[in-house]
């Protein structure tokens, strides 16, 4: 079609359809606003502000690769502008191609550097790529501009909430409320902030104020769930269980069943928590690492003759605890194949009951069923009565517990394994690490000889111990898990904090005491 030959839509017309559709829009009538624009585009097929009003319909609707793509056009026939680049931003944020959006979001911001909603919308990208100190910083340039933003002052709090500042959350959520006291998301978040804080019982306050607002006004911002956690942590089992059970049939929601699944968990009612937990695959982290095999996933089915691969899904201290497991499976038939991480292979050939151990870059082996370890409880239906306790269920190496055994020497004391510090990384090690001077107490015990477990920059206290105690710092020379069954397996006590070690020692059988 020779598109020269058409009638030019005049500028008045033109505004007269955008601010029609932008009407349609916002009455949530797309297919009108999409007919409208589609009779202007007719008689002008190249008329970029057409085209990006066209592309706002297709993203109000969430058709966001349509949308992306009449942005794309609208930028080859000239258009510059920042709001081409936020809406192209946000259908491809959409799409979840953060890169791209990330990369239009900053040409709006170089067109307007003063504009507050391109630094707010960058902002939000940058956010969602865990990337917390830049999108914190275009919070604050946003806030800048425009320092009444309610979600500005929200974003910003979660960022301070992501880098373990909750005080400063705190203050950008009460800030929120300042703007608008009736929004249920920022008495919320408030709440939220005040118990990472350990202000258990405001927070449950706050929270309790929260989940009243939202259901007088109709908002949904999950006040409940964060009640009902609250509440847990609080001990008072009893108002957290009806909490759920009256407000999760009515607003289910993926947060809340896991969070259920916890609390559940928690109290000893295993049978209902281990149905709910698997809502965890639905969670935010965890649907990128669930594998798609051509196989049914087991649940119950006959095992005999049947080759079974079973998953490591979470962290070594899960791995180590729920390998239990295995000899279980086995007992109904099945030929047993572990897949862990390339790091754990070596370990798991010491799991009783495993015909073979993979790692999970090498290619997989014929089978019949595949399961994740944290799913089998839920398939043997296990309860506080039946949890699988046949303890040692891991060997450490002979050679290795010989070499070990030399390098600690007489057995002339009492030998206690100490790890009082887990990863910095792990998002709740606030509540499980500690300093190694909090057990100074210890050290003025006869009798015995502490020896240290510990990984990772924790290390380094141990230079400031007592020269004249009776410690061996044997975490620096551990290459490996194998290496630490093997110590533990010569201790007689294991003192440590929630990390794997703990796991690690009660699968070999020894004593432990958890701080």
């Amino acid at each position: 079609m020779d598109t020269t030959q058409l009638p030019i839509v005049p500028i008045s017309e033109r505004s007269r359809v955008i601010a029609a559709a932008s009407a349609n829009d916002a009455a949530g009538h797309y297919a009108a606003s999409l007919a409208l624009i589609g009779r202007a585009l007719t008689a002008t097929p190249d008329d970029p502000e057409l085209l990006l009003a066209r592309a706002s319909t297709l993203f109000a609707w969430r058709r966001c690769r349509e949308a992306r793509d009449c942005c794309l056009r609208a930028e080859a026939l000239g258009l510059r502008s920042t709001a081409l680049y936020l809406h192209l931003g946000w259908s491809c944020f959409g799409m979840g191609n953060f890169d791209e959006a990330e990369a239009s979001m900053r040409k709006a911001t170089a067109i307007e550097p003063g504009a507050w909603q391109a630094h707010f919308n960058l902002a939000v990208v940058l956010q969602a790529q865990k990337r917390l100190d830049e999108a914190a910083a275009n919070y604050e340039c946003a806030l800048e501009g425009h320092p009444a933003d309610f979600d500005c002052h929200i974003g910003l709090g979660e960022c301070r909430l992501g880098q373990d500042d909750p005080v400063a959350a705190e203050a950008q959520f009460s800030n929120a409320i300042a703007v608008n006291d009736q929004r249920a998301t920022a008495w919320t978040h408030l709440g939220m902030a005040l118990g990472r804080e350990c202000r258990y019982r405001e927070s449950i306050e706050i929270l309790v104020h929260a989940d009243l607002l939202e259901e007088e006004k109709g908002e949904d911002a999950g006040s409940f769930i964060n009640l009902a956690i609250g509440l847990a942590e609080d001990g008072r089992w009893e108002e957290a269980d009806a909490l759920y059970q009256t407000r999760l049939p009515r607003r289910p929601s993926v947060e809340g069943h896991y969070a259920y699944a916890l609390s559940l968990l928690t109290a000893g009612r295993f049978m209902e928590g281990w149905h709910h937990y698997e809502f965890r695959w639905l969670t935010e982290s965890l649907p990128s690492s669930r594998l798609d095999f051509r196989r049914p996933t087991w649940a119950g089915q006959d095992l005999r003759g049947k080759t079974i691969l079973l998953h490591v899904e979470q962290g070594f201290g899960d791995f180590i605890q729920f390998v239990r497991y295995i000899p279980l499976v086995r007992e109904l038939g099945a030929t047993v194949v572990l897949r862990v991480p390339r790091v754990m292979k070596h370990l798991a050939h010491g799991f009783s009951a495993v015909d073979r151990v993979l790692a999970r870059d090498e290619p997989l082996p014929e089978f019949d069923f595949h399961i994740y370890l944290l799913s089998l409880p839920r398939v043997f239906g296990t309860d506080l009565a039946s949890i699988p306790a046949d303890i040692p269920y891991l060997r450490a190496e002979p050679e290795r517990v010989e070499r070990w055994a030399k390098r600690l020497g007489a057995h002339d004391a009492l030998r206690v394994g100490l790890a009082w510090a887990g990863s910095p990384q792990h998002p709740n090690d606030r509540y499980r690490s500690m300093a190694l001077e909090s057990l100074a107490p210890l050290w003025g015990l006869a009798g015995v000889r502490f020896v240290s477990l510990q990984k990772g920059p924790a290390v380094a206290e141990v230079d400031a111990l007592p020269t004249e105690l009776d410690f061996v710092n044997l975490g620096p020379e551990l290459e490996d898990f194998c290496d630490t069954a093997a110590v533990i397996s010569e201790l007689d006590l294991v003192l440590c904090v929630d990390t794997a070690v703990a796991h690690l020692a009660g699968a070999l059988g020894k004593p432990v005491w958890l701080m």
